[in-house]
């Protein structure tokens, strides 16, 4: 229902499948890439492997969001970088939607173990950038970088 807005969620399963939900020369970011986007955005080298918010006060996350579409405050957003993150939530385990104008979910291609995958999130009301697991069948944004 949000996906003109915010665009579609996918499982992780999705972005894994051989038909590449990316276009060609395009794919979804593993961890590490994801890691190496945060630590041009400050986030410090020995926090980049931790879990949760991380380059609060290097504002990594705000560089990262749009300036529309997030609930207020929208702590940090600047879309420095012009990554343009919009707040589309997340399909939940149950089925439905939550989290649309306050969250941003995007998958890496990256397993934590056989059951879920690695994401990165924006929250409205942090200027950080959150690395957590999920269960794979939860839907997220994904973000597509050139090969």
């Amino acid at each position: 229902a949000y996906d003109g807005l915010y665009g579609k969620l996918y499982n992780w399963y999705t972005l894994m499948d051989p038909r590449n939900v990316c276009p060609s020369g395009w794919h979804v970011p593993s961890d590490s890439e994801w890691m190496e986007l945060e630590q041009i955005l400050g986030v410090p080298v020995d926090a980049l492997d931790n879990t949760g918010p991380r380059g609060i006060s290097a504002n990594a996350g705000g560089q990262l969001k749009s300036l529309l579409l997030w609930d207020d405050p929208n702590t940090g957003a600047t879309d420095l970088f012009e990554f343009s993150a919009f707040p589309g939530g997340q399909r939940t385990l149950s089925g439905g939607s939550g989290d649309v104008g306050a969250k941003g979910f995007w998958w890496t291609t990256s397993e934590f173990n056989g059951s879920q995958g690695m994401l990165r999130s924006l929250a409205s009301n942090n200027a950080g950038i959150y690395r957590f697991s999920t269960p794979k069948v939860v839907g997220a944004s994904i973000r597509c970088v050139e090969d």
